[in-house]
């Protein structure tokens, strides 16, 4: 218990320094959570430090593991957003925007940029399924004495269908902004909240 609170401690102070130290930072609450997995402050400061050092993979774990305890802190799934775009995982990214949008449903905060880079991740995965057919086809007709069409693998169908499916569930959350801004330009007095860009 006393190394804990030590630890926690010098995580805490370290991120106050200036400027911080994100090397003890990470360290410090690297060994609060390898003693208490619990503690989602420990797990966010961690998140949050290897967000600094771009760290994406490490930010992303620990901040999920800190948005599973406080699953209504949008503060912290938007770093966790941030991260999974970063690294480009789209079904990530789709399943956390979809959080986001269920727990802010009262505001609209959403970066204009998260839906460009959004976009473009799923514009390239339907270009490489286009390319994978083409080199397909051009095989086909180098082949002599091909009989047959070639069966396509099990895992490029799931893929595929995954695709699909993240396609048409980004597109509802899309309808789904777009009524939000439509609702705020008739709200008095709405606000925006400013966000800092995400860039790719």
């Amino acid at each position: 218990n006393n190394d804990f609170e030590a630890w926690f401690l010098l995580g805490a102070a370290s991120m106050r320094q200036e400027p911080p130290n994100y090397d003890t930072v990470i360290e410090a609450f690297a060994f609060v959570v390898s003693i208490d997995n619990n503690d989602f402050e420990a797990w966010n400061n961690l998140g949050a430090a290897h967000m600094y050092r771009e760290n994406y993979a490490s930010a992303l774990h620990a901040l999920q593991e800190a948005g599973n305890m406080q699953r209504e802190n949008w503060k912290i799934w938007e770093n966790v957003l941030t991260c999974a775009l970063r690294l480009r995982m789209l079904s990530k990214s789709i399943s956390t925007l979809q959080h986001l949008l269920s727990i802010r449903k009262q505001t609209l905060s959403l970066n204009p940029n998260v839906i460009g880079l959004i976009t473009v991740m799923l514009t390239q995965k339907f270009s490489e399924f286009d390319e994978q057919d083409s080199s397909v086809e051009t095989s086909q007709c180098e082949t002599e004495h091909s009989d047959s069409m070639p069966v396509k693998s099990k895992e490029e169908v799931v893929s595929r269908s995954t695709l699909q499916t993240l396609m048409q569930q980004f597109d509802t959350l899309v309808m789904d902004v777009c009524n939000r801004l439509n609702e705020s330009s008739f709200m008095a007095g709405g606000t925006h909240e400013k966000q800092s860009p995400v860039s790719g």
